[in-house]
């Protein structure tokens, strides 16, 4: 048994009580409970008479034991417990030493029969907090740095394998130096709960590294707090030390932990509150509380726009086939380089094989394709179909002919060029809606409407014959072949063609013709009222005969039939 005589030398504490050492009989308490009246030793203190009869009627071996709190004076202690984490102490009067200084130097440590220590301190008003855990290793429930404080006690020298390790007074420090020490402690705690955005559900199947975490990841999330206001305190190899902005007096407010990459707030006024999560955020909560006031869809539209973020491949695969179908807009700014160059290259082919964009669009959630009636109008238009006298007609210039609805269908079916399975699902969405607003193209004002101007007409003093060969001009005058269709800059009605080749026949050939000779002896020879009958018998012949000369007409008044 450890004599009183020793405990005394330890500092004449009157808050000291004996403990046990030892319990090696089945049913009795555990080594380092204090014997006696445990409940009356945390509110009155023993004097040096009761301890020393306590000890001598002690049927255990005891040990010297400090009982922690008020009735101590306000001691607190740290408990720094190397057998549950192995080199935690190095780690942690290490951050205490380089930070701060001469709060390291007025400290007083024991060190421990397990190789650990004691940090003991007493503070200006009292903690009113009882035992915590401040840092435990990964994976571990035992704290490897925990305090003592209201209802906790420590084995202290000379006894039982403990020795002083640093030998000053009990110190009484302010509220703020005490902070500093537990704040270090809890930097250090690998089990950590850290301020984090909520992220979307959409996110896992679609970033393989979301915005926020490569964010997190990244070189600018060390800078955040100095683009705000913060400066830089100081620097350990584990740790970046910061004070907030407009602090009066030089102190630190927050800390960079460089292995976990993430911030802890020490202090209150700022927008960064240290009792969430007790004070751990990551650079992207940070990021959200000082640029966007909390707001983290803007946060997230910030990261994105800024090329922060990585998606799953087969997900950017298919995207970039959909944006290679809508030219006009761009990928977001996190695509990788090589999907963007991808769609760069994919757009050149597909505006060749799409040149007046496309009527459908792939709703990817549920693999079908969406119809848009406005953009039928649009590609329709660009591929001819047009109304003229209120009836659909479809150009293929110099030509128009008249049809019917469902051969607009056809026309915008030939149009989609996608592989068999696309084709049939864009094919089959397109008939569906056709069949859903039936008469569709017919009533809409957005179709082109073609103008009687725009047509090929005969008018009083020409009339105007079309055959294979070209457009036959026919005046008061004569007549000439014009072989070139895009001449007059007008369209013409497939109707009014004469599917054969006009061909001049020499004036020989002319007299010499049965039919002329008939009529010749029909009107008793007079050769100039024949050219009159020929000329006007011959305006609306189209079927393929007798190779009659085609007369000039003084004039043509026949009106068009459309």
């Amino acid at each position: 048994m450890v004599g009183y005589a020793a405990i005394l030398q330890h500092g004449s504490f009157n808050d000291l009580v004996p403990s046990r050492t030892r319990s090696r009989q089945r049913g009795r308490k555990p080594p380092k409970s204090p014997i006696g009246n445990w409940k009356s030793a945390q509110e009155i203190r023993f004097t040096e008479a009761s301890l020393a009869i306590m000890m001598h009627k002690a049927k255990v071996r005891i040990s010297p034991a400090i009982v922690c709190g008020k009735v101590s004076g306000n001691l607190e202690v740290i408990d720094v417990d190397v057998k549950h984490w192995p080199g935690i102490d190095t780690r942690f009067f290490s951050e205490i030493e380089k930070l701060y200084p001469e709060l390291f130097t007025k400290l007083r440590i024991h060190k421990t029969m397990s190789g650990g220590f004691h940090v003991l301190y007493r503070g200006e008003e009292p903690f009113n907090e009882g035992n915590k855990k401040l840092a435990c290793k990964k994976n571990s429930k035992e704290a490897g740095i925990e305090t003592r404080g209201e209802g906790g006690i420590i084995l202290c020298p000379p006894g039982n394998g403990y020795s002083v390790f640093q030998n000053v007074p009990i110190p009484t420090i302010s509220k703020a130096e005490r902070d500093s020490l537990i704040t270090i402690a809890r930097m250090l705690e690998e089990n950590i709960k850290v301020v984090t955005p909520k992220k979307a559900r959409s996110h896992e199947s679609v970033y393989s590294e979301n915005p926020f975490d490569q964010f997190n990841s990244s070189a600018d999330a060390e800078q955040i707090l100095l683009e705000y206001g913060w400066t830089k305190y100081s620097e350990t190899s584990n740790f970046i030390y910061y004070s907030k902005p407009d602090k009066k007096t030089p102190g630190v407010s927050a800390s960079w932990i460089k292995d976990k990459r993430i911030y802890h707030i020490f202090t209150t006024g700022s927008d960064l509150d240290p009792d969430k999560c007790n004070g751990n955020y990551s650079p992207s909560s940070v990021l959200i509380q000082l640029k966007f006031k909390g707001d983290s869809k803007a946060a997230y539209k910030f990261l994105v726009d800024s090329g922060y973020g990585k998606f799953h491949p087969n997900y950017e695969a298919r995207k970039v086939k959909a944006y290679v179908q809508m030219p006009g807009k761009e990928p977001p700014a996190n695509f990788s380089p090589e999907a963007k160059k991808k769609i760069k290259e994919e757009r050149i082919a597909w505006e060749k094989k799409y040149p007046y964009g496309i009527f459908w669009e792939l709703i990817e959630e549920f693999n079908i394709y969406k119809i848009s009636l406005t953009r039928i109008i649009e590609v329709g238009n660009a591929l001819g179909i047009a109304r003229y006298n209120n009836r659909l007609i479809h150009i293929e210039k110099p030509y128009f002919r008249f049809i019917e609805e469902n051969e607009c269908q056809t026309i915008l079916s030939k149009y989609i060029k996608e592989d068999h399975e696309d084709y049939i699902k864009i094919n089959d969405a397109l008939l569906k809606i056709w069949k859903q607003y039936s008469e569709f193209l017919s009533s809409r004002t957005e179709v082109h409407e073609i103008m009687k101007e725009e047509v090929l007409r005969s008018a009083e003093s020409i009339e105007y014959k079309v055959f294979l060969n070209g457009v036959l001009e026919i005046t008061n005058s004569g007549y000439e072949l014009c072989s070139d269709f895009t001449k007059y800059g007008k369209l013409i009605c497939s109707d009014d063609i004469i599917h054969f080749n006009f061909v001049k026949q020499i004036e020989e050939d002319y007299l010499n013709c049965k039919y002329v000779k008939f009529l010749r002896f029909a009107i008793s020879n007079e050769l100039k009222y024949i050219q009159k009958c020929i000329g006007f018998l011959s305006c609306d012949f189209k079927s393929r005969g007798k190779g009659f000369l085609i007369a000039a007409l003084e004039d043509v008044k026949k009106a068009r039939k459309w």
